[in-house]
């Protein structure tokens, strides 16, 4: 059971590495955008809840793909090692384990929308538009 939780904070960690890496490389990719639309008046509170929303709408893709091919990648499994076992065992998805990864990946989704969305009102205007 303890290699279960290491295995599962590894996980997380690397996860939580992953999706900060992401949103700042599509903050890098998307200042010019940002700097309009402050130059043309848009606040802080429209654009942070702008990338906000666009944040958590892939996540919720990602997760939705994610489920799909743990489901498939199980199923073949199951099927693959009765197969080669001739025995034939159950797949069990217990209530703790679904509501596990939901909160870690609605967490996780959250909390670096959030860091993705306030880290696009930091921009200094002036200097990314005459870059470009």
């Amino acid at each position: 059971i303890k290699t279960k939780y290491i295995i599962g904070i590894a996980l997380f960690i690397l996860l939580s590495i992953n999706l900060y890496s992401a949103f700042t490389n599509t903050l890098n990719d998307r200042k010019f955008e940002i700097g309009v639309k402050r130059a043309i008046g848009a606040g802080k509170k429209d654009i942070m809840t702008q990338f906000l929303v666009e944040g958590l709408f892939v996540m919720i893709i990602n997760i939705i793909i994610a489920i799909e091919i743990i489901i498939s990648a199980a199923l073949i499994y199951k099927g693959i090692y009765q197969k080669l076992h001739n025995e034939i065992f159950t797949l069990v998805l217990s209530r703790y384990s679904v509501i596990l990864f939901l909160t870690c990946t609605i967490s996780l989704s959250v909390l670096f929308s959030m860091i993705f969305a306030y880290k696009t009102t930091n921009i200094e205007v002036i200097q990314y538009l005459k870059e470009e």
